[in-house]
C-alpha cells in the first residue's frame, strides 16, 4: 500500500474501498483490514460500471437481437469492443441454436 495514502485520515473510520486496477489480488480485504480494521465494503470499479450499464440495458433487452445482446454484454464486462472473430463465432453459435429450436 502507498504509505502516503495510509497516513491520511483516521484509520478507525468506516470505509468503502473501490479497486481501480483490473489485475487479480490475493486477499485484498485482509490487507486493507490490517491497516483499516473497519473496512465495510470492497468493490471493483469495473463491476460498478458493468452493473450500472446492465441495469440501463435491461430496459430494452427484448428489442435487441441476440448478437447485439452478446456484444453489449462483452463490452460491459471487458470494457473493450468485441473483435470481429468473436462476433463471427457467436453468429454461428446463434444460428445453430436457432436451427435446433433453442430460444
Amino acid at each position: 500500500m502507498d504509505l502516503e495514502v495510509v497516513n491520511l485520515g483516521n484509520k478507525e473510520d468506516y470505509i468503502k474501498v473501490i479497486l481501480k486496477d483490473k489485475g487479480e489480488l490475493l486477499d485484498p480485504m485482509a490487507k486493507l483490514r490490517s491497516i483499516y480494521p473497519n473496512v465495510m465494503e470492497l468493490v471493483r470499479e469495473e463491476r460498478i460500471k458493468a452493473s450500472t450499464n446492465l441495469k440501463v440495458a435491461a430496459t430494452n433487452i427484448k428489442e435487441k437481437s441476440k448478437l447485439s445482446l452478446f456484444e453489449s454484454f462483452y463490452e460491459d464486462i471487458t470494457e473493450e469492443k468485441c473483435c470481429l472473430e468473436s462476433i463471427e463465432v457467436m453468429k454461428r453459435i446463434i444460428e445453430k441454436a436457432e436451427k435446433a429450436g433453442v430460444e
